[in-house]
């Protein structure tokens, strides 16, 4: 595989726009508190539920949340055709409820109380990383890529949020650069009368650090936008509910030139990211992988990427990077 430098260095000869999708790897090379493994341990489901939704995870051999969930709503949907008494389909679909709201609770409850927790030096390291591309585009839910791009300058980092009034609000997606395509645990969307939602963004208020006010709202049941769904097809519907999740993802749609990967390992409930990477007129796709070609799950993703190419209307080069060869942390 050939180094990060090495494939930014042609992407530059070549004058390419150059883009950057974000996954769970991202975040957990910052902090392994990120792993599923550890968030399912953390997690607190509801009592009614606990011993039933740990034995679907134990049945599944998995710590991912989102499969679970996808599971759990299959099932549901494949007994409303066999059932009638119009209880197990329900119990099976407020634990799938369940699993999306402990994730959301889990994730504040682990996440790093502080800037300080993941350090100035690290979070500034990853800003100049990040500083390079023209667009970002995460799939994660943390603080980690908002602290990240707040540090410094902020160089042309911009999300689209201004602030008319008294918050900030989603008002200026023309010169959006950053996007959270699945949602973050500090955006909300609030309900207007005959209108679309409006998206907000929760803020460091001066006195109370935004991790703090995440968990309190969490606590008072006020529930952040993020994308949680089980299947893709589910995910794609929650996107196109909102506003601010549908333009994030139209700009993937609209990339060119050449797109990085990192962290991302294109499960197939992502099949609508990579719909949208097909669709967009980029030419090079460079896919980071975490060790060997053969580690863990990279053959899974080597394969998913090739899939991705083969199905394009155009000719997208593929290959293949170390994300060890990259500084990001």
């Amino acid at each position: 595989m050939k180094s990060f430098g090495e494939l930014y260095e042609e992407a530059e000869k070549r004058g390419d726009d150059i883009s950057l999708l974000l996954g769970n790897g991202f975040s957990m090379a910052a902090d392994r508190s990120f792993d599923y493994r550890r968030l399912l341990d953390r997690a607190e489901f509801a009592p009614r539920a606990r011993k039933r939704i740990r034995k679907v995870f134990d049945a599944l051999d998995t710590a991912d949340f989102e499969l679970v969930v996808q599971r759990l709503e299959a099932a549901a949907e494949i007994l409303d055709l066999y059932e009638d008494d119009g209880v197990t389909s329900p119990r099976i679909r407020r634990d799938s409820r369940t699993v999306r709201s402990t994730l959301a609770e889990t994730l504040a409850a682990v996440h790093p109380s502080r800037i300080g927790d993941i350090g100035d030096d690290r979070l500034d390291k990853c800003h100049d990383f990040l500083a390079d591309f023209d667009r970002v585009f995460t799939l994660n839910y943390d603080l980690l890529l908002y602290w990240a791009i707040n540090r410094k300058e902020r160089a042309h980092f911009n999300d689209g949020f201004r602030r008319p009034e008294d918050r900030l609000v989603y008002a200026d997606p023309g010169s959006q650069t950053v996007s959270w395509v699945h949602g973050a645990v500090h955006l909300y969307e609030e309900l207007v009368a005959g209108d679309l939602p409006i998206t907000a963004k929760q803020e460091w208020s001066g006195s109370v650090p935004l991790v703090d006010q995440l968990r309190d709202d969490i606590e008072a049941g006020r529930t952040p936008l993020i994308v949680m769904e089980g299947t893709w097809q589910q995910k794609q519907r929650k996107i196109n509910s909102s506003p601010y999740l549908s333009n994030c993802l139209s700009l993937l749609r609209d990339l060119r030139g050449t797109l990085f990967t990192y962290g991302w390992s294109m499960n197939p409930n992502d099949l609508h990211i990579r719909v949208a990477i097909q669709s967009s007129r980029i030419s090079h796709a460079y896919v980071g992988l975490h060790g060997r070609q053969t580690y863990g799950s990279n053959p899974e993703t080597i394969g998913q990427a090739h899939s991705l190419s083969a199905s394009s209307d155009r000719s997208i080069s593929l290959e293949f990077w170390d994300t060890a060869s990259a500084d990001v942390w």
